[in-house]
């Protein structure tokens, strides 16, 4: 009896997994059909390689993992439209003596802060609630942690110890959270696959409502549980068919978010009216 009772809870986990898998197959297919049926004026699908593909590829230097640390650094709420990393590239490189983060690392904190309000004439505000402190301290951390590599080659290795390993993949990001101040979990993944590490994707607000609602998470808002359990569901979907994470993470992004940054385009984003269809496809 024992056995028989093992043998259909096995049959009922593989059934429930078969379905699992095709529901990732199903939401992945319409997911990107309604990217392109959403795409702006003047885009077409072969637009969206340039979204889709990452690098996937390794740095080439330090300076560049340092340089990504920051810019993820500053892509969380509105960062990004008050500290405008990109566009402030060359100011900002002139206050960070060229990216050079050994001597970064050795910046404090407050003059650091002060310094980029000065140059982009803001109200300094001692707050640790400021964006340009919390973005500062960021930076600084970033500097010092990746000070610690002795070589580009030390970094790659310290990558590939979790990286090959899906189990252990989200102890990378974990363990950066810990090292780098204002780079949570989501940033330090936005990080990762954003160096060419396409195995990782960043569990943002959009992506993490769209699992939820489709029942492919178990948690929804801002904890840490919602969090993983979203970035455990879209590298599930990834393998299910056998694309990569930050593709997956990509065509949700685009959806949840309009912003189709490399056009300088941005439309309101279509999340609901998505998540509304992707379940009556359910039903």
């Amino acid at each position: 009896m024992k056995k028989d009772k093992t043998t259909l809870s096995d049959k009922k986990t593989a059934k429930n997994k078969a379905a699992m898998e095709n529901k990732n197959v199903i939401i992945y297919d319409f997911a990107y059909e309604y990217l392109l049926s959403i795409l702006p004026d003047g885009m077409k699908e072969s637009d969206l390689d340039k979204y889709l593909h990452g690098e996937d590829k390794e740095p080439d230097s330090l300076e560049k993992v340092f340089i990504q640390l920051i810019a993820s650094a500053q892509n969380r709420w509105a960062f990004p439209k008050i500290i405008k990393f990109y566009d402030r590239r060359e100011e900002i490189g002139r206050i960070l003596y060229d990216f050079d983060f050994v001597k970064i690392a050795q910046m404090h904190l407050d003059a650091l802060h002060k310094n980029l309000c000065k140059v982009f004439h803001l109200k300094y505000i001692e707050s640790p609630h400021d964006c340009w402190r919390i973005w500062s301290n960021a930076v600084i951390d970033s500097a010092k942690f990746i000070s610690e590599f002795k070589d580009l080659e030390d970094f790659k290795g310290f990558v590939k110890r979790f990286y090959d390993n899906a189990h252990t993949r989200i102890a990378l990001p974990l363990y950066i959270s810990t090292r780098i101040k204002g780079i949570k979990f989501a940033l330090a993944c936005d990080a990762l696959k954003e160096l060419g590490y396409t195995q990782y994707a960043k569990p943002d607000r959009h992506i993490i409502n769209i699992c939820y609602e489709l029942g492919l998470s178990s948690k929804k808002g801002t904890s840490d549980e919602a969090i993983f359990s979203a970035f455990e569901a879209v590298i599930k979907m990834a393998e299910d068919n056998n694309v990569t994470p930050y593709r997956v993470d990509k065509v949700l992004w685009l959806i949840g978010s309009g912003n189709f940054y490399n056009e300088g385009i941005e439309i309101p984003g279509h999340k609901e009216d998505f998540i509304k269809k992707a379940k009556e496809k359910f039903q």
